[in-house]
């Protein structure tokens, strides 16, 4: 791959009526990429992979595949086009928007709420369920061991109307609400979390406003749950369970919630031992 097919690629992109900040960075992020051979196209990728963001890499990848169109289009015979169309994208674990709180950060959600409020949010932290399953439950949903600080939650209709049980460690936050029902005399109906008589809608952007004012950030369900599946993931090691306990039909949607750490990367790493 010579500088001039590389100019020509600019000139194409620019053709082909992309943003002019895409014609401007295509060529670019091609800069690191040794483009003479596959082996050094690939060594330069394996290099930029550990140090690049995802994002960044990712843009590289774009741009390699919209210049195996130009050399397929201008008819420029190179061997780089099928080993371009095999690269693929690294994959986001999580939403941009729904990344994982920090356990610091998690910590200060919980012992800023109040009420109702932080027994919701204890319960997203620490079993991954969804809001809309959160404020459906009922009070004989929570399924307490005798004598033991473990039990379950009933979730009846999940996703897809989907019921399971989500495993729970500690229940004494639990068994401490269900006591404060019970001296409140809250017996008008048997929705665990009650708001002036009747179930509160957890969608409602009011709910979690103030509580977001209070922290200094954005408090959000979804990153709750995200969470949950990274604490838990690095705890455990299983992606088995943790699709289990969030309710996912495929490991697939459950590893993008994944926030594997540089810890937990590491331990991966000399689990496996030396490859060569």
């Amino acid at each position: 791959m010579n500088n001039e097919n590389l100019k020509n690629y600019s000139t194409w992109l620019k053709r082909q009526r992309f943003s002019e900040n895409t014609v401007k960075n295509y060529p670019m992020v091609l800069n690191k990429i040794n483009l003479q051979s596959i082996d050094a196209m690939h060594d330069s990728l394996t290099k930029l992979a550990s140090i690049d963001a995802d994002k960044t890499f990712n843009n590289r990848i774009n741009s390699l595949k919209k210049l195996a169109d130009y050399l397929e289009q201008n008819e420029i015979k190179s061997p780089l086009i099928n080993e371009i169309r095999k690269l693929n994208r690294i994959k986001n674990p999580v939403s941009v928007s729904h990344p994982p709180y920090t356990l610091d950060k998690a910590k200060i959600i919980l012992n800023t709420a109040k009420g109702w409020r932080r027994q919701a949010l204890w319960i997203a932290f620490n079993t991954g369920a969804r809001q809309q399953e959160i404020e459906k439950l009922n009070v004989e949903d929570i399924i307490l061991q005798k004598d033991q600080s473990v039990g379950w939650i009933h979730i009846k209709r999940g996703k897809n109307n989907k019921s399971r049980d989500i495993a729970i460690l500690d229940t004494t936050p639990l068994k401490r609400w269900k006591r404060v029902r019970e001296l409140a005399n809250i017996s008008s109906n048997n929705w665990l979390f009650t708001r002036s008589g009747s179930r509160p809608n957890l969608r409602s952007g009011a709910v979690l406003e103030k509580l977001s004012k209070q922290v200094g950030f954005k408090v959000n369900w979804h990153r709750c749950r995200a969470t949950y599946a990274t604490i838990e993931y690095e705890v455990s090691n299983d992606v088995k369970l943790v699709q289990e306990q969030l309710g996912h039909a495929s490991s697939a949607t459950t590893d993008k919630y994944i926030q594997r750490s540089k810890k937990v990367r590491l331990q991966k790493i000399i689990q496996r031992g030396k490859l060569y």
